[in-house]
């Protein structure tokens, strides 16, 4: 590189050098260094309470871990899909708080969030409802008296609510046309047993059934049933605080309300079986595999997730080394462990050509049964531990991902003490995979979901 002095250009020995060092050519034989995370420290939320409208107490959750000065709110309501009888009203009410109050169009709504740099998301997931609100913070205490307004005051109307029913009904369809949503679909009975609320799914009839008073209704229930939780994550300063000490006295919690989530029925599995469910027109097939495991109760569980890991939890395991890679059967394969406080399985999923399927179950059978016949060398031990270690280090990206994990860890009856247990965990030998894989997962047991072409 050449720099001008005074109309002259001198030469820059120095980035010449880091030039030549950049393009030199890359051995791609020899492995790249790895510096190792070390041990990682979970920032434990500081908690405080104010008292809300009726006299119940409002929890504040804070992580103050950002630099930037942004925040995130979110309203935790401990109700969701298992408590709700008419599962799409759980899924509709809280998108559905957006679309006016007494006071705002759906459009001054957004113009209100917009203008202030703020957005905002509403999901209900089986435990929980939730509200969640991105924003400045020196505009924050303005987006905080809409979001009070949409949660305090929304009105549903009929063709806001009709609008959202059918994008709902919509993707409801779409999905019953996707082999790896009805794989999945028709293992969850299997899993949970048939009349469990978790493996419930929505039709696209029930949906197009719910109406504004029903949206109404369950919002009503909502406010007067639960004592929400407000959690602030980001760069809480004392301004931002008082702030949501504010908000979060204004929310709606009767002091009998309930706080906590309700642990329904455990998962009660149906004997092992394979079921083949037909879609028009499909180009490919799906399965789904699974088996009830442990649950996060149990002192194997998260030596399990290991296991689990170890088979098909990240892109070298050895599903994909060997039904991707070697055998070219599928584009991708995968195995995790779903957890939730009432029970636990493993789930494993591919999809491929339909005349490929019976050799993906058999060849998955065959990789379970590996994990104690075939035993991981120190190279698979190195990269399952640090597959695990770069998981849990990206729960402290940011302070939104952080929030992220403790809502799940609370949603699955984990604890946020499960990060600090899966670390030390990690320090697992070949033998303790073996003894677990032996014990829990054995092939023998699995059902089987094939989603195919009529």
């Amino acid at each position: 590189m050449n720099v001008a002095v005074n109309g002259q250009f001198e030469h820059n020995e120095s980035i010449k050098n880091s030039i030549f060092v950049f393009m030199k050519q890359v051995d791609r034989t020899i492995a790249p260094e790895v510096t190792e995370y070390g041990h990682l420290e979970f920032p434990r939320p500081t908690e405080t309470t104010v008292c809300g409208c009726g006299g119940g107490e409002v929890r504040i959750m804070s992580l103050n871990r950002c630099p930037e000065p942004v925040s995130r709110v979110t309203v935790v309501w401990p109700t969701g899909l298992m408590d709700c009888d008419r599962l799409p009203i759980a899924s509709i009410a809280p998108a559905a708080l957006r679309e006016g109050t007494s006071l705002r169009s759906a459009s001054e709504i957004s113009s209100a969030l917009e203008s202030n740099g703020a957005w905002l998301a509403a999901e209900t997931v089986q435990e929980y409802t939730l509200l969640h609100l991105y924003a400045l913070n020196r505009r924050l205490r303005p987006v905080l008296d809409v979001l009070h307004e949409i949660i305090a005051d929304p009105v549903f109307p009929t063709d806001r609510i009709d609008a959202l029913r059918l994008r709902h009904a919509e993707a409801a369809r779409q999905n019953q046309c996707k082999v790896a949503f009805v794989a999945d679909r028709e293992l969850r009975p299997l899993m949970t047993g048939k009349n469990h609320r978790r493996s419930r799914v929505s039709t696209p009839e029930e949906i197009l059934s719910t109406g504004s008073d029903d949206v109404r209704c369950y919002w009503e229930m909502l406010k007067k049933d639960c004592v929400p939780t407000v959690w602030i994550a980001g760069n809480v300063t004392d301004d931002v605080m008082n702030s949501v000490s504010e908000f979060a006295s204004g929310l709606a919690a009767a002091e009998t309300g309930k706080n906590n989530i309700t642990v329904k029925t455990e998962y009660s599995a149906e004997e092992k079986s394979c079921i083949v469910t037909g879609i028009e027109d499909a180009r490919q097939a799906a399965v789904a595999m699974g088996m009830t495991v442990p649950d996060v109760s149990h002192r194997d569980h998260i030596l399990l997730r290991m296991a689990v890991s170890a088979l098909g939890g990240y892109f070298g395991s050895r599903l994909n080394a060997n039904i991707r890679e070697d055998k070219g059967l599928t584009y991708g394969i995968g195995a995790s462990v779903r957890m939730s406080p009432q029970g636990a399985y493993l789930f494993i999923q591919a999809q491929a050509d339909e005349s490929y399927i019976d050799q993906v179950i058999e060849e998955t059978a065959n990789e379970m049964r590996g994990l104690w016949k075939n035993r991981m060398n120190d190279h698979e031990l190195l990269a399952v531990r640090r597959n695990q270690q770069m998981r849990l280090a990206g729960m402290l990206d940011s302070p939104f991902a952080t929030l992220d994990y403790c809502l799940a860890m609370q949603q699955t009856g984990a604890g946020i003490d499960f990060f600090d247990r899966t670390q030390d965990a990690l320090d697992f030998s070949a033998n303790d995979i073996a003894r677990v894989a032996e014990l829990y997962l054995n092939p023998d047991k699995l059902s089987v979901s094939i989603a195919r072409k009529l």
